[in-house]
């Protein structure tokens, strides 16, 4: 592991909550997937079963490391990890890294991991990335915002009945940089007003956001 792995993954550990495990693979790898798996993306393009492989393998490890061997991990039908039994995680990947992160759902009931390319977003997105209500505090941190934004999607999709548009999600800055998500609309079993804490870093090469929901917090 390179010095470079090693501060990123430290990095990603302390934007998780205690007891979830983190792996990072490299995305122009091919990694060994199950045939099941393969299956999922035997029409894809190569880099994206690169991509595939990468994420699985990331997974595999974090379950391993939380005593789950041999997992399997197939998709629903809206491409999301299907996690075994009494666990749950989160895949992303970009240009250059692939992150995987998983807990058990004991401790943790959902969370959400995204991972960009630390460049300006373009600017034909930032319309559909950010709110008028977030503009004036965000025009120039897009990507940030875009980031967190994903990744609160992955951590409260579970629990939706609809795809999120991006403004369905505002984002403000507190004291020291602290990012907060507000649902604006209610879905599925989660209200309009639902709030979470967005944590993230911006390394020199890419931006890593996550969030969590821990078990209990889930509105019954």
């Amino acid at each position: 592991m390179t010095a470079v792995v090693s501060s990123l993954l430290a990095d990603v550990h302390r934007l998780m909550p205690a007891g979830a495990e983190v792996a990072a693979r490299d995305p122009a790898l091919r990694y060994d997937v199950t045939l099941a798996e393969a299956a999922l993306i035997q029409n894809a393009v190569d880099k994206r079963q690169r991509e595939f492989s990468a994420g699985r393998d990331a997974a595999r490890a974090c379950l391993m490391a939380l005593g789950v061997r041999g997992a399997e991990i197939r998709a629903s039908q809206n491409r999301a990890p299907i996690w075994p039994q009494g666990t749950t995680g989160s895949i992303t990947h970009c240009d250059g890294l692939c992150l995987a992160a998983v807990a058990r759902t004991d401790k943790i009931a959902a969370l959400g991991l995204d991972a960009e390319p630390n460049a300006p977003l373009p600017p034909d997105m930032l319309p559909i990335v950010l709110r008028e209500d977030e503009t004036k505090a965000f025009a120039n941190r897009g990507r940030l915002i875009f980031s967190a934004k994903e990744a609160v999607y992955k951590c409260l999709s579970p629990f939706l009945d609809r795809i999120l548009e991006f403004h369905d999600l505002q984002l403000r800055l507190g004291a020291e940089g602290a990012l907060t998500a507000r649902l604006m609309a209610s879905s599925g079993r989660l209200n309009a007003g639902h709030k979470m804490q967005v944590h993230y870093v911006e390394r020199p090469d890419h931006i890593i956001t996550a969030c969590w929901m821990k078990a209990g917090e889930l509105p019954c």
